[in-house]
Parts: structure tokens; C-alpha cells; sequence
């Protein structure tokens, strides 16, 4: 029991750390196209810090789309799909 949990607390802070350092990464993305790219200063309010930064994640998405057609082929599909209809049980299934 105790071995278990000692795993899922070490999986726990590995996904933190690597959520950290995602963000960390999106950070350097964000100061790096806003001084070189846009040729701007960062913004020094915490509203338009949030507000561009917020662009800045927009802009990103097709980025993630690529991503995830260039790596379609090491996804592991679903077993099972479940079929029905709004309201008709299958969420107990």
C-alpha cells in the first residue's frame, strides 16, 4: 500500500514538473515573439499581460493542430466506442 502510494505521489510530481515546465517554455515563446517578433515591449500591466499572453496561447493552437496530425500515428485509438443518443443511458454503461 505504501509502495503505491509513494508511485502515485512521485507520478504526481512529475506531471507538476512538467507542467512547470510547459509553462516555462510558453513564457520564453511569449517574451521571445513579443521583443524580437512584434518588436514590442512587454506589456507591464498585470491586464494586458494576461490579454497578450492570452493572444499569444490563441495563436498557438494551429501549431497544436500540426502537432497532433504529425504524431496521428503513435496515438493508440479507443477499443470501444459507445453509440447513443442525449439522455438514453450510456453514460452507465
Amino acid at each position: 500500500l505504501y509502495a503505491a502510494t509513494a508511485a502515485a505521489a512521485g507520478l504526481w510530481i512529475f506531471q507538476f514538473i512538467l507542467i512547470l515546465a510547459g509553462y516555462a517554455i510558453l513564457t520564453a515563446l511569449f517574451r521571445h515573439s513579443i521583443t524580437v517578433i512584434f518588436n514590442r515591449r512587454i506589456p507591464t500591466t498585470r491586464n494586458r499581460l494576461s490579454s497578450s499572453f492570452g493572444v499569444h496561447l490563441q495563436m498557438l493552437r494551429p501549431l497544436e493542430i500540426l502537432w497532433r496530425y504529425m504524431t496521428r500515428r503513435y496515438r493508440v485509438l479507443p477499443d470501444v466506442l459507445v453509440l447513443g443518443e442525449v439522455r438514453c443511458g450510456t453514460t452507465s454503461l
